[in-house]
C-alpha cells in the first residue's frame, strides 16, 4: 500500500508540475527546469507531493541534495546543470519521496567514464540506505557492478536471469548482444 501511495503521489507531482509549467507544445523545450526553476525547488516538490514524514521539508531537501552531491548547485537553474547533475537531480527528486523502491531507467546513458563512476557510487549509497533499486540499463559496466540479479531481454522476451557472472557467460546472451560471430570466437 505504501508503494501505491508513493506512486500516486509521484503521479500527482507530475500532474502539478505539468499544470504549473503548461503543455509541452507551448514551451520551447520540455526539459527539466526550462522556466528557471532551481534544483532545490524540484526536490521540495518531491517532498510536498511525496508524503515525506517530516516537519522541516527544507532540512530534508538539503539532506537529499547533499546526499546526491548537488549541495553546491542547489541554487542553479536546472537548465544550467550538466547531464550528470540532471540525472542526480532526478534521483534527488525520487529520494525526497522517501521510497522503499527506486526504479531507474537509462540513468547512465550519455555519461563520461568519470560521471559513470560517480553515478554508480551514488546508486551504491542509495542501496546502502536500505532502498531497493531496480535499474533498466544498457551500460553493462554499471549493470555488472550494481546488480545482484540480472534479467536480460531480447526483443521483449526474457532470455536469461541470473547473477551477473552467469549472464555474461550465457551463450544465448552472447549471441543476442554480441552476435553469432563474436560469441563463436570467444567460446
Amino acid at each position: 500500500m505504501t508503494i501505491f501511495l508513493r506512486l500516486l503521489a509521484w503521479g500527482l507531482a507530475a500532474v502539478v508540475a505539468f499544470a504549473t509549467l503548461g503543455p509541452a507544445e507551448q514551451r520551447p523545450h520540455s526539459n527539466l527546469g526550462q522556466n528557471g526553476e532551481h534544483a532545490l525547488a524540484f526536490v521540495l516538490l518531491g517532498l510536498v507531493f511525496g508524503l515525506a514524514h517530516t516537519r522541516n521539508r527544507s532540512l530534508t531537501a538539503a539532506f537529499v541534495i547533499a546526499f546526491t552531491g548537488l549541495i553546491e548547485k542547489q541554487s542553479y537553474n536546472a537548465l544550467e546543470l550538466t547531464i550528470s547533475d540532471k540525472k542526480r537531480l532526478e534521483v534527488s527528486m525520487a529520494l525526497a519521496m522517501d521510497p522503499e523502491l527506486l526504479m531507474l531507467d537509462e540513468s547512465m546513458a550519455g555519461l563520461t567514464p568519470v560521471e559513470l563512476r560517480q553515478i554508480i557510487e551514488l546508486i551504491r549509497k542509495v542501496r546502502a540506505s536500505s532502498v531497493t533499486v531496480v535499474v533498466v540499463e544498457h551500460v553493462m559496466e554499471a549493470v555488472m557492478e550494481l546488480s545482484d540479479r540480472v534479467i536480460v531481454l531480447n526483443s521483449g522476451r526474457k532470455i536469461m536471469e541470473g547473477t551477473p557472472k552467469e549472464v555474461v557467460e550465457n551463450p544465448e546472451v552472447k549471441r543476442a548482444y554480441l552476435g553469432e560471430r563474436y560469441s563463436a570466437v570467444r567460446q
